[in-house]
Parts: structure tokens; sequence; C-alpha cells
């Protein structure tokens, strides 16, 4: 079997199933922090709560970890692995690695999972890739609105892992994994699309195109924006330090991603209107 450092993006609720079950190099990527509430469907401990996801998963020896949200402007940390696993909670990042695999030629392994049920899919040079599998974002279903079950995470986990040895075994053949609680596992074929805009180079996602001013992430109340801001004249304001810091709900970061913890997007942009104006 082929060795491969890998890189796993997002540590929640799949990526940390996922980080205990695989095995070689990894790169641990995540921008969140261990919560409480994160013990009951995730693989992280008591004494976890209020590190970063990034350093409490270095339990499983990773090469490195990394703490981050991913972006098209920081998204060359990607560039040490070979393969990269899509743990992600939000559709945005998803595609975003998909352009940059296309222009990179690297592989990945995208997985989602919602209500009872998930998808799990290997993408390498030459097959078909997600933009041409879900051409409009409409299509999947998020579990925001929908809820997910644990049994569920753990099986889409054990399936990522079975495509991952596929892939480094050299047998790897891509399908769309369809897994449900209720009715099994199927296998649905993959088509290229003519008209993919990633297949033919045009990487709205990674040349910042499809750059937002806010999204909120799948499966969590955490809501994201995007500022210019004077970096260092906050800090130093605030009282903190480092390339990224805490205040109260919020985690702010150099390159200007705001993460705020909020039940509304109505008191994530009145708690981001205190700080920055």
């Amino acid at each position: 079997m082929m060795r491969m450092k890998m890189a796993i993006v997002g540590l929640g609720a799949l990526g940390s199933q996922v980080a205990e079950l695989i095995k070689g190099e990894l790169i641990l990527i995540d921008r969140d922090v261990v919560e409480e509430k994160n013990l009951e469907r995730q693989n992280y401990r008591k004494e976890d709560v209020g590190k970063e996801k990034a350093k409490a998963m270095e339990r499983v020896k990773p090469y490195k970890s990394i703490v981050a949200d991913l972006n098209h402007k920081n998204i060359d940390i990607l560039d040490e692995a070979e393969l990269i696993l899509d743990c992600t909670d939000n559709l945005y990042t998803r595609y975003l690695i998909n352009d940059y695999c296309r222009k990179t030629g690297k592989g990945w392994v995208y997985s989602g999972v919602i209500r009872n049920h998930g998808f799990v899919m290997g993408i390498r040079q030459g097959d078909a890739c997600f933009g041409c599998v879900f051409p409009d974002s409409r299509s999947l279903d998020t579990c925001d609105t929908a809820g997910v079950e644990l049994e569920a995470i753990k099986k889409i986990a054990k399936l990522q892992v079975r495509v991952v040895d596929s892939i480094l075994k050299g047998d790897f053949e891509q399908k769309l994994i369809h897994f449900n609680l209720d009715k099994g596992e199927t296998a649905l074929k993959t088509k290229k699309r003519a008209d993919c805009k990633a297949c033919k180079g045009d990487y709205e996602y990674l040349d910042g195109k499809k750059e937002i001013t806010s999204i909120q992430h799948q499966c969590s109340d955490l809501y994201v924006f995007f500022k210019d801001i004077d970096y260092d004249t906050l800090r130093d304001k605030l009282g903190k330090k480092g390339e990224y810091f805490f205040y109260e709900n919020l985690t702010i970061f150099r390159n200007g991603r705001i993460l705020i913890k909020a039940d509304s997007l109505e008191r994530a942009k009145a708690a981001l209107d205190r700080i920055i104006p």
C-alpha cells in the first residue's frame, strides 16, 4: 500500500471521527474551539473544552496541526498534503477545495452527513469533480435544518476511510456512495459535465470570485464574517496577543475572518458591530 501525507479539513463530528480512524501522516486543520456541547457527538474529552480542535486532536499524533479557517487566501496550507479529506460543514469550503484540487491535480475525498444519511466520494484528476456531481449547491440539504444522527456520522466516517484505503491501495474506482441508516449503502455512477467550470479551469472559488461577506456553518451556531480590519490596532486595543484571539463570543483572525457564536444572524451582526463598527 502506498503512503500519502493527508490533510483533514474540519474536525467537528465527522472529522474528529475520521482523525481517530485514519492511519498515516496527517495535517489537521480546523478553525473552531471545543465546547462542552461538542462532547456528545464529537471525539473530544472533557479536558479538551476550551482548546482549539486542531490542537486537541494532536493525540492522534499528526504530522502537523493548523488552527485556521480555510479560504482562497490561505489555501496554500494544503500544499504539503498529497490527499485531502473533506470533513467540513459548509459548501463554500467544499467548492474551494474542489477548485484547488482541480488546479493542482491533487486527489480529495468528499464526505457529508445529514439526518440519518450521508455521502462519500473520492475525486482524482480525470474523475468527475464535485462541481460535476453537485452543480447546484441548493441540491444539497444541510444539517442546520435537517439534524444529524450520531450513528450516521460514524458510518460515513468509516466509509470515508474505506475510500482513502482504496486510493492508497491503487484499486479505487470513483462512485458516489450513499448510506442511509434505514436502507443501507448504495453506489451511484458519476459523470463529468462538459460545462463544469472547475474542469474547464475557471476557478471561481479559488480566485476569490465567490468570496462572501458572511456564512453560517452547517450543524452549528457559528457565523463567519469577512472584514477589512487593522488587526494589530484592534488586537492591542482589546489587550490580546497572537495571530488570532478570542474576545467574548468572537474569534478574530489576522486575515480578517471573524467567527461569532450566536443563535441568529441578527445577534451575530450585533456582536460584530460592538467590536468593529
